[in-house]
């Protein structure tokens, strides 16, 4: 884990934390893509734009059992569809916090 060393690191993590607590209201058949700076999870891609199938009134909690990792007690409210490798349909569940719509 990075210490914050300077003013510089300690901007950037005040501009990520005010990116993630931006709200955005989704709804079925919405494209969105990640918030730059806020993935962390391998799919979808950085850029890679994606369709939400639904949002989940009550997020689904991660099931991990250490509070050291970053997955800890996430909440999983947002479900989005996308094509793997092999351009088959996938669905997985996201915090909703680290998308964006994409405007079309």
């Amino acid at each position: 884990m990075t210490i914050l060393k300077n003013s510089k690191q300690l901007d950037l993590l005040q501009q990520k934390m005010n990116l993630l607590l931006q709200k955005h209201e989704f709804e079925s058949g919405q494209i969105v893509k990640w918030k730059k700076g806020l993935r962390n999870k391998k799919f979808p891609s950085e850029d890679q734009e994606v369709i939400v199938v639904e949002v989940l009134d009550n997020p689904v909690l991660q099931h991990e059992t250490e509070s050291g990792t970053p997955y800890f007690r996430e909440p999983l409210d947002l479900v989005l569809a996308m094509l793997d490798e092999d351009n088959d349909l996938v669905i997985f569940h996201y915090d909703s916090r680290r998308f964006e719509p994409v405007e079309i």
